[in-house]
């Protein structure tokens, strides 16, 4: 997660395709590919350098760091192919509490290495 202090509300941390698939899993379970589905099918596109269409692979790679963080979890079901994530339908609100728990960490640490000397040093 990077924090874009530009950016308004959710949109400061994530871009618009996630803050999509982040809303869609306020709703219910979702698999990767009907979150591309619906990215698709609202024409929602990527910003910045790489502009244009998301593509199926960045959906996974966005749902997959979510999880990395621990702000979703998933099930795996059989399907055509193998096995598909699941990803589980969160609490928007113990979602937004963990975000800022992350920040608020990190912002911690930060002042602890300031403090210590530790940030200059590691310039």
């Amino acid at each position: 997660m990077k924090l874009d202090t530009t950016g308004k509300g959710l949109g400061a941390v994530f871009k618009e395709y996630q803050l999509s698939l982040i809303e869609l899993l306020s709703q219910r379970d979702l698999t990767s590919g009907e979150g591309h589905a619906f990215i698709v099918e609202h024409g929602i596109r990527t910003t910045g350098k790489a502009r244009g269409p998301v593509s199926r692979a960045t959906v996974i790679l966005f749902l997959n760091s979510l999880v990395d963080e621990g702000l979703v979890n998933y099930t795996e079901k059989t399907g055509k192919g193998g096995y598909a994530r699941v990803y589980k339908k969160i609490d928007k609100q113990e979602f937004l509490e963990r975000i800022m728990e992350r920040f608020v960490s990190k912002l911690n640490e930060i002042n602890q290495m300031e403090t210590t000397g530790l940030f200059l040093r590691l310039k």
